[in-house]
């Protein structure tokens, strides 16, 4: 998939709803679009995580906005298509490891428990999204 293509996607869906779509029909659209994508939509959103598109791609959108449209893009894709691979060089890096973390949580993926239960935390903030995550994850696999 493009890198062009990922980033207006992710634009279109953090952008303003619009006086006639809501939260649920958002979501839902957000759904199919990752549906149609396939397995490869993990590491083409990750790779926007390390490697975060310029001011003037993002079509007048505030960064934060796609920052977090990026990121609820990414947990949806990883519960569709999990790909712990692609997401487990986001904790490296300080700034990408909230996405990672989230991201892993909505995994249904057994080894995605193991890779969050071994982190360790740098704040309270993040150990408290790391055990967020391990909840959702257990919730997920039913563990």
């Amino acid at each position: 998939m493009p890198r062009a293509d990922v980033i207006k996607a992710v634009t279109e869906f953090a952008g303003p709803r619009g006086p006639f779509r809501n939260d649920g029909d958002l979501l839902g659209d957000i759904d199919v679009w990752v549906a149609g994508q396939g397995p490869g939509l993990v590491a083409a959103l990750a790779d926007l995580v390390l490697r975060p598109p310029a001011e003037d791609e993002l079509c007048g959108l505030l960064r934060e906005d796609f920052d977090n449209g990026l990121g609820e893009l990414l947990c949806t894709a990883a519960g569709r298509w999990p790909d712990s691979g692609a997401l487990t060089p986001l904790l490296i890096d300080e700034r990408s490891r909230p996405y990672a973390v989230d991201a892993l949580g909505c995994t249904a993926e057994p080894g995605a428990l193991a890779v969050l239960r071994g982190l360790r935390a740098r704040n309270e903030g993040e150990a408290e999204r790391i055990t967020d995550a391990i909840g959702e994850l257990r919730e997920r696999l039913g563990a």
